[in-house]
């Protein structure tokens, strides 16, 4: 069982390793009951924001295993990014949750999805020095955003 966990951990350091740069602040608005956590880093040496959102529920994790998931619906707005109003960034986005990037269940049920850690590109314009990213939800798991500059578009 401990092999299989530190297996499962594999596409969680993967993600937090793409986090380089200083860390900043993140704030969380969630309401009454919910689970999701945040932090941020920005790398000025590449101007690339990232920030990770979790969703981490202790009784889920630790107790009998009863509760029900609700996946929370995430809103995510980034201030005082460096970029020029009507550029466009890419952000890439990875999940890891109980249908993607899950190297666990993989094990346990090798006809599902690819384990790999997957990456999901998107494009948002800045407006107002700020980026917004809406229609997001997070189950139990993590997801990382890295904001690139507009010149770079991997």
């Amino acid at each position: 069982m401990n092999i299989r966990n530190e297996l499962a951990a594999a596409n969680r350091f993967k993600m937090y390793n793409k986090m380089s740069g200083q860390r900043v602040q993140a704030a969380l608005t969630g309401g009454a009951g919910s689970h999701l956590n945040a932090f941020a880093t920005w790398d000025g040496a590449n101007s690339t924001a990232n920030i990770m959102v979790y969703n981490y529920d202790p009784t889920r994790v630790f107790g009998n295993n009863i509760s029900t998931e609700t996946p929370e619906g995430i809103s995510l707005e980034v201030d005082n990014l460096p970029f020029s109003d009507g550029s466009t960034v890419t952000i890439e986005r990875y999940l890891i949750d109980a249908n993607t990037s899950n190297l666990a269940k993989f094990y346990s049920d090798p006809t599902h999805p690819d384990p790999n850690l997957q990456r999901i590109l998107l494009q948002r314009t800045i407006n107002g020095g700020k980026l917004v990213l809406t229609g997001d939800a997070l189950g139990l798991g993590v997801v990382l955003y890295r904001i690139l500059p507009p010149t770079v578009v991997p």
